[in-house]
């Protein structure tokens, strides 16, 4: 989830002064107001993951890749206009809290080999990092201008969801299996 989810907030992020320099007439000092902004939203995504997850780490991660995709949609539709542009960046931001719920739930399935559970969630995590900007360059570069990085971001965040599904479905199979044995 982690791998292909996550890299729709890398899909936006990694295009984003490139978009607000070609899109609007903001201010350039805009782009660091805007990734302040961003920051703030990555800081209470973390703060509220840590919060609100325990004894629902899967229902978390699938309410911060919703927010992320949704945010992403956002941020294309707001292509030029620098205030929506920021305010769907601060979501996108909260989105990111993704990151709690799922190193939380893979140590939880881990058992005795947490350090190289958290080796692979931190690799799916740069895979995130290189596919979504991949991804997103290559719309810019086939000519579909800036606002396919937010779609480009949807998509990967949609691509999570159904990661998402395959593992509520495998964890419930697991726990039907269990039962039967042990009933």
């Amino acid at each position: 989830m982690g791998a292909i989810g996550f890299g729709g907030m890398f899909s936006v992020y990694s295009y984003f002064s490139a978009s607000y320099l070609n899109t609007t007439s903001a201010p350039e000092w805009g782009i660091s107001a805007t990734l302040l902004i961003y920051g703030i939203g990555v800081t209470l995504g973390n703060i509220i993951a840590g919060r609100y997850s325990e004894g629902r780490l899967l229902t978390s991660a699938i309410v911060f890749q919703v927010l992320l995709g949704l945010s992403a949609a956002a941020y294309a539709a707001s292509m030029g206009q620098p205030y929506i542009m920021a305010a769907s960046l601060f979501f996108i931001g909260i989105g990111g809290g993704m990151v709690v719920p799922l190193q939380t739930r893979l140590m939880d399935v881990a058992g005795e080999a947490q350090t190289l559970a958290g080796a692979m969630n931190h690799a799916a995590f740069n895979t995130a990092n290189a596919l979504g900007p991949w991804l997103a360059g290559m719309t810019l570069s086939a000519g579909y201008g800036y606002a396919s990085t937010g779609w480009v971001g949807l998509a990967l965040a949609g691509g999570g969801v159904l990661v998402w599904l395959a593992i509520v479905m495998t964890a419930r199979n697991t726990q039907v299996q269990t039962a039967t044995v042990s009933g």
